[in-house]
């Protein structure tokens, strides 16, 4: 014969076993553990830690709070959706043709970066990988561009992430560290967007009788442009 008891607890004992004694600064969200920390200005700030056991979370938390003391704390970065590298290039060459009219040299840059980093997301493009691509192709090396055709190829990637992070697409913008060459010639710079497309629109607009001083005008953007008087 079995002995089967059955125990019967109440309501009020019930809640009491649920109801979980949890160290100093550790919160419990769901499943997960949260660290409750407070900063050196008394502002606080909660961080989950995931699903670990409790002296896991009180090591975490020390740590943090640690950090936060030392002035070495790093907040975390807000997470975004994955995106292709190629997509936020053809956002960026719709943007320019809807907005500039030098969207024709952005496009072909474009193509070259499509080049370099074929089927990459955009997060995981590195400053390191920029600078190495860009020194890769200054002369005497690669395609043999001039220092500033290699500005100039910068600043285009910096357009390109800069319209991602403020769609809310990314969060940092890798080709803002990049390294960019300090040109010898105080009177040669790369152009400005609005630069360029002010310059392109008046060139556009010259007639064949017009007169230059100077015959040939040479863009820093690597393109130059020739009239000859009555051609």
């Amino acid at each position: 014969m079995i002995d089967t008891t059955i125990v019967v607890t109440s309501k009020s004992e019930e809640r009491k076993e649920r109801k979980e004694r949890l160290p100093r600064g550790i919160r419990r969200r769901g499943s997960s553990l949260v660290a409750y920390l407070t900063k050196n200005d008394g502002s606080f700030e909660l961080r989950t830690i995931g699903m670990v056991s409790l002296e896991c979370a009180k090591r975490q938390r020390a740590i943090w709070q640690r950090e936060i003391e030392e002035s070495r704390y790093i907040k975390p970065k807000p997470r975004t959706d994955l995106v292709l590298f190629s997509d936020i290039c053809d956002a960026a060459v719709t943007y320019f043709k809807n907005y500039t009219r030098s969207w024709d040299a952005i496009e072909s840059r474009v193509a070259r970066f499509k080049e370099w980093w074929p089927g990459r997301t955009a997060e995981s493009i590195t400053t390191e990988e920029i600078d190495a691509m860009l020194l890769a192709n200054v002369a005497p090396r690669g395609l043999k561009w001039t220092k500033c055709t290699s500005n100039e190829y910068r600043t285009s990637l910096l357009g390109i992430f800069k319209h991602a992070v403020d769609r809310g697409e990314l969060t940092v913008n890798p080709a803002v560290k990049a390294k960019r060459y300090k040109l010898d010639n105080g009177r040669v710079r790369e152009l400005t967007i609005t630069e360029e497309d002010a310059l392109r629109a008046d060139t556009r607009t010259c007639t064949a009788s017009t007169t230059l001083s100077e015959p040939r005008l040479s863009l820093c953007s690597g393109s130059t442009l020739t009239w000859s008087s009555g051609s």
